[in-house]
């Protein structure tokens, strides 16, 4: 998925667009086939009952939607993004997201871990001062 080039500003240009790594849909794989052998041995040794095997499925295709199919959405519709200005993260359907000028950025970390080292991913840690006054309106404490 490209970038929309209607979201940067004038004369401003994609360096890098990444997401996160692979590893992160590991588990999400390996839960789906559990899921249907587990459910396929509960309808086959349980009552031949109708209502057992929708109630047995219904749980089951739930239990995929939450534990493989969202995990893969979220994976699948978060970007980072790395212009010549900014960097831009944005995640979900209603892309929320947040921008840091990259003047603003002090820190820069990299964590990894010894499975991050393996699979050459890791954590990038951006480190920007925050707001010296609090973003929305102020009051005055009442009587």
């Amino acid at each position: 998925m490209v970038f929309p080039r209607r979201l940067l500003l004038d004369a401003e240009q994609v360096v890098l667009e990444l997401h996160q790594h692979w590893r992160r849909l590991v588990l999400p794989a390996l839960t789906l086939p559990v899921v249907a052998g587990v459910a396929s041995y509960a309808a086959a040794a349980g009552p031949r009952a109708s209502a057992f095997r929708l109630g047995v499925l219904g749980l089951a295709l739930a239990l995929v939607i939450l534990l493989s199919v969202r995990p893969f959405l979220r994976w699948r519709s978060t970007r980072y993004v790395v212009t010549t200005r900014r960097v831009i993260w944005r995640a979900g359907s209603l892309r929320t997201g947040r921008d840091a000028a990259l003047y603003r950025i002090t820190d820069i970390a990299v964590e990894r871990g010894v499975v991050d080292r393996l699979f050459g991913s890791g954590d990038l840690v951006l480190t920007s001062p925050r707001r010296a006054q609090p973003a929305g309106p102020r009051r005055r404490a009442g009587r």
